[in-house]
């Protein structure tokens, strides 16, 4: 099967899918043609979808085609399967269709910026003041201005908070607006005066040995890049806060992992707390943690 070069204005970025059907063959910008026999496989299961009326050819979108979970996304779809093959492009219309929907209620969003993109959860649009998102679960839900930009900030759908879940939300903390947006991972929220931020958040994992524990501790929220300390309060003869002498360095998404303490010192019985203090915003956040022996 004869495969033609890449048509020269269908970059659209390094390892990109090209968005573009070309007869016999999908194009990987930047790199060699996918195989001519995988783009002829696909090609026949929409056409004979097509065939028995299980999707029409506009449906499929033969001009338009991201076929980026079929050639790195494997584990989403049997590519040797032609019935998951036309589930995917199925799905790849309702998902531009949910998403030009919800474009029509936040048309000040403007132009796209980007044709619709998709991972292996969902699919996404960016347009001049907002984005769109979609997955099969969720639907689609957008977020736009600061809590975009913070989205953004913290590595968007590729990081831990993942895929919106809902639209921007309003709600009134002592008396002030706070904008919300939720997503799978978590909250980003915004008010007068702070912007866009995320709550402070830690976790505790106690792992108990002879002469007391270990505490393995993860966060997020906390500034990118900045250093983050740990305390311990309330224990039992101790009359205020005590420095654990650990401290971290926040990722770029604001978050740490698995940050170990060795609570040797704690005396018998009684609640603890473990504090951790965001050094460059002075935000701090407690949890609870059981005296170790």
């Amino acid at each position: 099967m004869q495969v033609d070069p890449a048509p020269a204005h269908s970059t659209i970025g390094k390892g990109a899918i090209v968005n573009r059907w070309n007869d016999t063959a999908f194009y990987v910008d930047g790199e060699k043609p996918m195989s001519g026999t995988f783009a002829a496989r696909v090609k026949d299961a929409i056409q004979s979808a097509a065939n028995r009326n299980e999707i029409s050819l506009d449906e499929a979108g033969l001009q338009t085609m991201d076929l980026k979970p079929f050639q790195h996304l494997g584990d989403r779809f049997d590519l040797n399967d032609t019935p998951a093959i036309v589930k995917y492009l199925k799905e790849r219309a309702t998902a531009q269709k949910d998403i030009n929907a919800k474009l029509a209620a936040f048309a000040w969003f403007g132009a796209p910026t980007t044709d619709l993109q998709g991972d292996a959860e969902g699919y996404f649009q960016h347009f001049q003041q907002g984005s769109i998102y979609w997955t099969p679960s969720l639907g689609a839900h957008e977020v736009h201005g600061d809590i975009r930009a913070k989205y953004f900030s913290l590595g968007a759908e590729k990081s831990y908070l993942k895929y919106p879940m809902t639209d921007e939300l309003t709600t009134q903390v002592a008396g002030v607006e706070v904008r919300y947006s939720n997503f799978e991972g978590g909250s980003i929220n915004w008010k007068p005066g702070t912007g866009a931020y995320i709550d402070l958040s830690i976790s505790v994992r106690v792992e108990r040995h002879q002469l007391g524990a270990w505490l393995h501790i993860g966060g997020t929220g906390f500034t990118p890049g900045g250093t983050v300390r740990f305390s311990v309060e309330n224990l039992d003869g101790m009359a205020g806060p005590k420095s654990t002498g650990v401290f971290t360095i926040a990722k770029a998404d604001g978050t740490f992992t698995d940050v170990v303490w060795d609570g040797r010192t704690w005396s018998r019985g009684g609640a603890a707390h473990l504090r951790a203090l965001d050094e460059a915003s002075g935000r701090s956040v407690t949890a609870s943690i059981p005296a170790l022996y």
